[in-house]
């Protein structure tokens, strides 16, 4: 799943802590975020093949949704 955001008009944004100004044309869209499905397994795995462990899961009342919490491995 991805979500994006959609300028309504032609637009500048000035962030600060960035010290820069973004331009957006109107009905230009933003993307936001790339969602993954991934099985609690999978998410173990890609964790510490990545080095880090897996501190908790945190699941939806259905177990449709699982978000995790990743800590780093101490080498």
């Amino acid at each position: 799943m991805e979500s994006y955001i959609i300028s309504l008009y032609e637009q500048d944004v000035y962030i600060a802590a960035l010290e820069k100004t973004f331009h957006f044309e109107k009905f230009e869209a933003l993307h936001l975020e790339s969602s993954f499905k991934f099985s609690e397994s999978e998410i173990k795995r890609l964790a510490s093949a990545t080095g880090f462990k897996v501190e908790a899961h945190f699941t939806d009342a259905q177990h449709y949704f699982v978000d995790a919490l990743w800590q780093v491995q101490k080498s």
